[in-house]
């Protein structure tokens, strides 16, 4: 498991209302299976995290490929948080903490992103997408 992905679960557990959003981590199944299962509102998500500027593994694009499904590739806590229901104003304040306490786990792609967007939002992270 990856530092981001360590944090953007703690982020999730500790600043989304349990009663609305959980989250499990998956990263374990391997064969290109996304990182985390998250469910939000009634409604099931799956994340695939990477470090800002990762790519996907051969079997990831190969998984992301064939699921019908929502998969989304996750490299901030701002987005996970978006993501997840929180309000722009924490998901912003909450990225910011985390970037400036974990500068190691969130480059500065993330944060160029983040505010390209106008740091507002829901559903910011990517769709599934071949990368390099």
């Amino acid at each position: 498991m990856d530092l981001n992905q360590k944090l953007i679960v703690e982020a999730v557990r500790k600043y989304c209302p349990s009663n609305k959003v959980t989250i499990q981590v998956t990263s374990g199944v391997g064969k290109g299976f996304p990182d985390l299962a998250v469910g939000v509102n009634g409604e099931n998500q799956y994340w695939e995290i990477k470090s800002p500027g990762g790519k996907l593994t051969p079997d990831q694009v190969k998984w992301h490929a064939a699921w019908a499904g929502n998969v989304k590739v996750v490299t901030t806590v701002w987005e996970a948080l978006s993501m997840a229901g929180a309000s722009a104003q924490i998901a912003v304040e909450v990225d910011r903490l985390y970037r400036d306490r974990y500068p190691e786990a969130f480059g500065e792609e993330a944060a160029a992103r983040r505010e390209a967007s106008g740091g507002e939002g829901r559903d910011q992270g990517r769709d599934t997408e071949v990368i390099g």
